[in-house]
């Protein structure tokens, strides 16, 4: 009597070592390949904005969206935290429109978000993002301003940038 394993085991071999190099081959392939982030080849602009606006709707998907009419300002922040109406009067009589976000429990030093307006402002001193902000962004005569190292406001601070509308 032949013996027919012998025969059958080393095809079965074979295409096991083949599925295993080839899976190998597509395994390394994709763990190496670099990230052309943001400039892929054949993506334009609106590509990437579009990719940037998605990524910005999922951070910021469970946040509440603060709307002021008189201030004329939109901006999304997260549900922990609260926006604290800090304007005031000059001794010129001029209005400074100041907004912080806070966290409630830790409302200290320098760990929050500013946003002003310098158009009505007459008498205070000049506020730009070439003063001593850490992060700093100018909308015309507005400005949204942090003074904080920490990650997470300069984090928290990059996507209110992001979803800030000014109307005024």
């Amino acid at each position: 009597m032949k013996n027919t394993q012998k025969g059958f085991i080393m095809p079965v071999l074979l295409v096991v070592i083949a599925v295993l190099v080839i899976g190998g081959f597509f395994v390394y392939k994709e763990t190496t390949r670099q990230v052309c982030w943001p400039y892929c080849p054949g993506m334009t602009d609106q590509d990437r904005e579009e990719i940037k606006k998605s990524a910005l709707d999922a951070q910021t998907v469970n946040w509440k969206t603060y709307e002021n009419q008189k201030y004329g300002i939109e901006f999304k922040y997260p549900s922990t935290h609260i926006v604290l109406d800090q304007s005031y009067v000059t001794p010129g009589g001029n209005v400074f429109s100041k907004l912080k976000i806070v966290s409630p429990t830790e409302e200290k030093d320098e760990q929050y978000i500013t946003i002003g307006s310098r158009t009505s402002v007459s008498t205070a001193p000049d506020i730009s993002c070439n003063s001593i902000f850490t992060r700093c962004k100018e909308f015309g005569s507005n400005i949204i301003y942090t003074r904080s190292n920490n990650v997470f406001i300069l984090s928290l601070f990059d996507n209110v940038v992001n979803t800030a509308k000014f109307t005024k």
